[in-house]
């Protein structure tokens, strides 16, 4: 709280320069992409000022308040930088990063032997061995200093290099007397290859230990392209060869004789972009609990404008006096209770002429959509709108129960009417933004949404909605935004461009393939929407905030309503762009055909899947991990495939992707 404060002072002095008034919205326009600009740069408090300036110059404007949204957005961004600069790569690491080079990977760490150096590292219960959380990429190496060479080790310093289910393990060995005093057994240097649970490959070995017992070692082991290197004080050891495509994580268990370690080589860039995600929105996290806009803004940015200030709303039909208003107002207690039983039965015990018949008809018409009769539901709001056609509340409720009814035909009709007859009613504005989102037309649920305002909406009434279409127009809120753009996508990260290049070329393939299997969609021009976080931290919260909920254990969504692809890193590549094929195919489907069957998305979103896992595309691949689920029951029925929905799906798991996936591969291949 006391940071706060500070922030609030520092705010403060920063906006002691006086501004002269300008009008015109295209400069406020102007000036707010300029604090844009400052910001991407990282130059908070020049970006502190250009905001105060353009809020000075433009003071009670209307154009203004309606973006309040994008202005405390900015705003956020500002306070939050000016309390917590961006953490340098150094401070994000227990051991000390040596060199790093971020366009290409190439990285040096060193580390001691003490607790507080080695917090990056991860041990494993099962086998004794520490990971270092880092995943290289290419050619690398790990250096290890000692003290006394296998003291309190008896097989001898030992490394591993996992990549998946595939890994490395080197031995240095021990010789007999290894504690000095003679007997005991060999431990041969070995290089051995792993694959799962199968049986070790030997790719060399040696007898002899490389050091006595006792002595001070250094050791190096050199991972190229096709071979794998040990030495030990300068004296090679092991040679082997290895797979090309094999790199992986380093994990070693050295006894307490060790020094220092030292990794170095090509390693996987989102490590220390995960590392600052992940630091970042800890303390934003506490940031957000204390930072209040308010503080920081000018206080007639949050006063009503002028058109809704007059603005008054019927709350009941039949224009009730105020003893029949109170009456009216008790009963709508068991409405905001979401209690129709007791609501249906205090209704029923209200004195006909107490209460006008149109607002009877209202009144139950809530509580029986409440219980689910949607058919008496309608009913009784027939009524009610027959009687006093001109009470927007009752159309409007018409129109959601003739939704939920699944007549959506005749629900957008109403909307229709209701659009033109009461263009800025706030739910008629709520739900038009929110049809405008759903077309995948952002830019114009965000001008209506202002224009809803300036034409007297209440801004409380669509604060909700209009922060989601700022999401859906302006995307995450990252400290630096990398951008690439393809025939087809717009992509974006806070990693690095080349994220967004390889990602755009998965999809671009993954779209030629879409096209081909499914239907040719060239003729809409809008280009789809992609972002890519860098860590598990950023990507949750933001799915949190646009979706009102997490995604626990999700690493990829695709919303219908933003029109927004979400991706979050992963080291593993291969991975990630399975992610993104799978995601990209509910994106694609959706431009053109929103509502079709969860069997066809889903079984063709996992049958893109993997086609480019090879490194080529290559559809139809037999999917191993799907056909041992469904070996594990009885095969289904089609139609039990064909007519499951939502929850249902769901529930199953991975058992309802892999069915899908077997109708639709048998549809394509006959198998």
């Amino acid at each position: 709280m006391r940071k706060v404060r500070s922030l609030v002072i520092v705010w403060t002095l920063l906006a002691t320069v006086g501004w002269p008034q300008v009008h015109g919205e295209k400069d406020f326009e102007k000036g707010l992409r300029a604090v844009e600009n400052l910001l991407s740069r990282g130059h908070w408090k020049n970006a502190k000022r250009r905001l105060d300036k353009a809020l000075a110059e433009h003071e009670n404007q209307v154009y203004v308040k309606v973006r309040l949204p994008e202005i405390e957005r900015v705003a956020r961004r500002i306070a939050f930088r000016l309390a917590h600069p961006p953490r340098t790569p150094e401070s994000l690491i227990s051991g000390k990063l040596v060199s790093w080079n971020p366009k290409t990977g190439k990285i040096k760490l060193r580390y001691k032997n003490d607790r507080d150096s080695m917090d990056d590292f991860i041990r494993s219960r099962q086998s004794g061995f520490r990971f270092h959380p880092m995943r290289f990429n290419g050619p690398f190496s790990v250096t290890i200093k000692g003290k006394a060479y296998a003291h309190a080790n008896p097989e001898g310093p030992t490394l591993i290099l996992a990549d998946g289910r595939k890994a490395v393990r080197i031995g240095f060995g021990t010789s007999p007397n290894r504690l000095g005093g003679g007997g005991g057994q060999w431990y041969s240097a070995d290089l051995s290859f792993f694959v799962g649970d199968k049986k070790a490959k030997t790719l060399d070995s040696k007898r002899i230990p490389p050091v006595p017992m006792g002595k001070k070692f250094k050791i190096n082991v050199s991972v190229k392209a096709q071979s794998v290197v040990a030495k030990c004080n300068g004296k090679p050891i092991l040679n082997g060869k290895k797979p090309r495509d094999f790199w992986g994580q380093v994990g070693f268990k050295l006894g307490d004789s060790w020094t220092d370690i030292e990794l170095a080589g090509i390693g996987e860039r989102g490590w220390l972009e995960r590392l600052r995600d992940k630091a970042e929105q800890e303390v934003r996290a506490d940031f957000e609990k204390s930072f209040q806009p308010r503080q920081v803004l000018p206080a007639w940015l949050y006063e009503e404008t002028p058109a809704a200030s007059t603005t008054k709303e019927r709350r009941w039909p039949g224009h009730p006096d105020e003893a029949e208003t109170r009456r009216l107002e008790k009963l709508a207690r068991w409405v905001e209770a979401e209690q129709p039983h007791g609501g249906l039965k205090a209704l029923a015990k209200v004195p006909a002429l107490t209460i006008p018949d149109a607002a009877r008809s209202y009144l139950q018409a809530q509580f029986l959509a409440l219980d689910d009769r949607y058919e008496e539901a309608m009913t009784a709001i027939k009524e009610c709108t027959s009687a006093d056609p001109t009470f927007v509340p009752g159309r409007i409720l018409e129109a959601r129960i003739l939704g939920w009814m699944g007549e959506l035909d005749k629900s957008m009709a109403i909307w229709d009417e209701l659009r033109k007859s009461h263009p800025f009613h706030p739910e008629v504005a709520k739900v038009h933004a929110s049809l405008l989102l759903l077309s995948g037309r952002a830019d114009e649920a965000k001008a209506f949404i202002q224009e809803a305002l300036a034409g007297g909406a209440p801004r409380r009434s669509l604060e909700a909605i209009h922060r989601v279409v700022v999401r859906a127009a302006e995307g995450p809120e990252w400290p630096q935004r990398y951008e690439v753009t393809t025939s087809h996508y717009v992509i974006a990260s806070d990693i690095d461009k080349e994220t967004c290049y390889l990602a755009g070329r998965v999809l671009e393939k993954a779209y030629t393939a879409y096209n081909a299997y499914v239907r040719h969609a060239a003729s809409d021009k809008r280009k789809f929407r992609v972002f890519i976080f860098s860590g598990a931290a950023s990507y949750t919260a933001y799915a949190k905030d646009v979706l009102g909920r997490a995604m626990p254990g999700s690493v990829g969504l695709y919303s219908p309503l933003l029109k927004q692809l979400l991706i979050q890193n992963s080291p593993e590549r291969a991975e990630m762009f399975r992610t993104i094929r799978h995601e990209g195919f509910h994106q694609y489907l959706d431009r053109f055909a929103s509502r079709t069957p969860l069997w066809f998305n889903e079984g063709h979103a996992a049958y893109f899947e993997t086609a480019g896992d090879s490194g080529s595309w290559k559809a139809g691949i037999i999917r191993d991990d799907f056909l041992d689920v469904l070996k594990e029951r009885a095969v289904p029925t089609i139609e039990s495939i064909l007519t499951r929905r939502g929850e249902s799906f769901y529930k199953r798991g991975i058992r309802s992707y892999a069915e899908s996936w077997a109708l639709v591969h048998f549809l394509y291949h006959g198998y």
